[in-house]
């Protein structure tokens, strides 16, 4: 998120800010360049554009709703980062720790983190409605729409397939490693990010979404499978220096404290108390505290600094800043942030558990969310755990697949079957991951019924053309999404996690070769009885019909 309000003021007057550049000349002029990518922010524009696109060509709206089109995805990255890297142009990927890993982060951003999630019920209480049927798939934005379980899975699968760099953090976010590799690389020519911090650094460079492909050579977000190959590739670079002229700051360190006082993501929560506060007089009038003219707007906070040079000039700011010690670390932590002087968020220290596990998520063995979760547990369980992964590096891939074998067959009764001597390491998995999540909602939990989990078998173990179900038109109930996800949460949990501690994950089929959400949503209505079922369309039934018949014909061939 960054400053607020500081990236839409720097959008609204692009010229005043910006310089305009040519990507494929610039790539060619100097022998290739580099865009150091915030991975979160590409993932949100990108879905976007996707979403947006595929929607408008298969001229189904409610494709972003229904839980990933992970193999369609996977073509339209492909495609994209490859045809860039053809003309020179090279994304490096950073991306930020998981919440939870770094306490230093976790104390500072809290409250702005719950702030995002409270924005993220708000959009997935409108999605939910449109499941309910009380309000129009079309009147929905286009920012709003599922994010898929799998999606990151998916991306970093995709992306290490077109062998880009990626810079994993393990702890905290990756604003520090991102600037400091724009200073450091020799190619870096900018930053691909939605984050308005980069508006505040010095020397910085950045390019927001709304300004890249601003000639819309790449037709992203266009009825096509694909993007396109661009012969040019537009772009407006926002650089610090042209901030500080747009907003008449003289000093970069006056445009830190201008940050501070407009509220970034460590002063933000107490900047919106403290802006509120006011004192009453006599007359039964009252004043602000914080005496910003023309309102709470980045060129008034601006004029407010030229004012009061720092935060503390201020005298309530100094007040609250002596009264308040998380408030007065938060300024302090800022002002260290922008001029470069703090370092990385470090994990807890845990001895050599946290060795290990830094380790392995700087070289993408490790999933992050088992990171983060690995940290909030006890020391004594983290040390038993070190011991384990020492063992477990040790083991031969046969051995670490019959450690996964006992841990997932936990809830079976009776004689385990050792499902990957019986059907191979990759339909073995399957079979696992839909034992599992049967034992799991069976009588119980989902309660699902048979009808469903055949569906749901049928989905995973056939071969199915997604680009045919996309263009079924067909509203998800909230049970076929929530079935669908359930289904992809145990996958994540034997893919990610444990697939990653064994060092079996590349054993196992991707989410693109078992997940589709517009052929599970088909699935779900044709299992369906009653009715549901007469809702719909007979041409959907047969189509599914046949496709399953085909795919049994080829399940049988493979038997």
């Amino acid at each position: 998120m960054g400053v607020r309000g500081l990236l839409s003021t720097c959008l609204k007057d692009s010229d005043a800010c910006t310089y305009t550049y040519d990507l494929v000349q610039v790539a060619q002029q100097h022998g290739g360049l580099e865009l150091i990518v915030d991975f979160n922010s590409f993932k949100h524009h990108i879905l976007l554009k996707f979403w947006k696109g595929l929607s408008k060509l298969r001229g189904n709206y409610y494709l972003r709703i229904l839980g990933g089109e992970y193999e369609t995805l996977h073509n339209y990255v492909t495609k994209l980062v490859n045809d860039l890297k053809s003309l020179g142009i090279h994304l490096v990927f950073y991306i930020d720790g998981e919440k939870g890993s770094s306490i230093e982060a976790l104390r500072q951003k809290f409250n702005t983190w719950k702030e995002r999630h409270i924005k993220e019920i708000e959009r997935m209480s409108q999605i939910l409605n449109v499941m309910r049927q009380k309000t129009d798939i079309n009147d929905l934005s286009w920012d709003t729409n599922i994010n898929p379980v799998l999606l990151n899975d998916q991306l970093m699968a995709t992306l290490r397939s077109c062998e880009c760099e990626i810079h994993q953090s393990p702890a905290g976010e990756a604003d520090l490693p991102i600037i400091r590799a724009l200073r450091d690389r020799p190619k870096a020519f900018a930053i691909l990010s939605n984050d308005s911090d980069f508006c505040v650094f010095k020397k910085s460079r950045l390019i927001p979404d709304d300004l890249f492909d601003i000639g819309n050579d790449l037709h992203l977000g266009e009825p096509r499978e694909l993007p396109a190959k661009p012969w040019r590739l537009l772009v407006k670079v926002i650089s610090t220096e042209r901030v500080m002229t747009m907003l008449n700051l003289k000093e970069h360190g006056l445009l830190v404290e201008m940050s501070i006082v407009a509220g970034n993501d460590y002063t933000r929560p107490y900047m919106q108390k403290y802006i509120r506060h006011r004192t009453y007089l006599n007359n039964g009038k009252f004043s602000y505290n914080i005496d910003v003219q023309g309102g709470p707007h980045i060129q008034s906070f601006a004029h407010w600094i030229q004012t009061n040079q720092t935060a503390e000039e201020h005298w309530y700011l100094a007040k609250c800043m002596e009264m308040d010690p998380g408030f007065r670390q938060a300024v302090i932590h800022s002002r260290n942030f922008y001029n470069l002087r703090g370092e990385p968020d470090r994990c807890p220290d845990k001895g050599d558990f946290s060795l290990t596990l830094v380790r392995n998520v700087r070289s993408h063995r490790y999933a992050l969310t088992y990171t983060a979760l690995s940290f909030r547990w006890r020391s004594s369980w983290s040390m038993n755990m070190a011991v384990v992964h020492r063992n477990l590096v040790k083991l031969r891939t046969v051995e670490n697949l019959q450690t996964f074998h006992r841990i997932w067959s936990h809830q079976e009764k009776g004689e385990h079957v050792n499902w990957f001597e019986r059907h191979g390491d990759k339909n073995g998995f399957i079979v696992y991951i839909l034992r599992y999540f049967l034992l799991l909602n069976w009588q119980q939990n989902l309660n699902v019924t048979k009808n469903e989990f055949i569906a749901l078998v049928v989905m995973v173990i056939g071969h199915w053309d997604e680009k045919h179900y996309q263009a079924m038109s067909i509203r998800p109930s909230i049970r076929c999404v929530n079935i669908g996800n359930w289904m992809q949460d145990v996958y994540r949990h034997g893919y990610q996690m444990f697939g990653s501690v064994l060092h079996i994950r590349r054993e196992f089929p991707l989410p693109g070769e078992l997940f589709s959400g517009s052929v599970w949503a088909a699935l779900y209505m044709v299992c369906q009885s009653g009715e549901k079922k007469e809702s719909c369309s007979a041409y959907m039934q047969n189509s599914v019909a046949q496709d399953s018949e085909e795919n049994e014909r080829c399940c049988n061939r493979q038997t």
